[in-house]
């Protein structure tokens, strides 16, 4: 990987990050968002942000953020390491995979 290609990368997860600050997350299905307490970025193999937020019950959780490539499509093997990374590792409550696009394969998989 060029110097170029890495401060692309870099970047393209701090607009990522930067958006889920400001928006947070919608869940369509339940009508419910999730609005982040904190959002930082981690220097993880998978994981590239952790943070907090709070439930509807005032409950505090840990939240880990791995996000997908620029182009292309978040795959079962990324959805696993960033799961075993995220509450293994780091004991989050929450992982929140975000990706233009995913494999087909990871509902199946994962």
């Amino acid at each position: 990987m060029t110097k170029e290609e890495a401060q692309q990368g870099q970047d393209f997860a701090t607009m990522i990050l930067d958006n889920l600050r400001k928006a947070g997350v919608q869940n369509t299905k339940k009508s419910e968002r999730l609005k982040f307490d904190s959002l930082d970025p981690f220097a993880g193999s998978w994981v590239h942000a952790k943070g907090t937020y709070t439930e509807t019950d005032g409950a505090t959780k840990r939240v880990a953020v791995s996000i997908g490539p620029e182009h292309g499509t978040v795959g079962p093997q990324q959805v696993k390491e960033a799961a075993n990374e995220a509450v293994q590792g780091l004991g989050c409550d929450l992982l929140l995979v975000c990706g233009f696009a995913f494999d087909p394969h990871v509902s199946e998989e994962v």
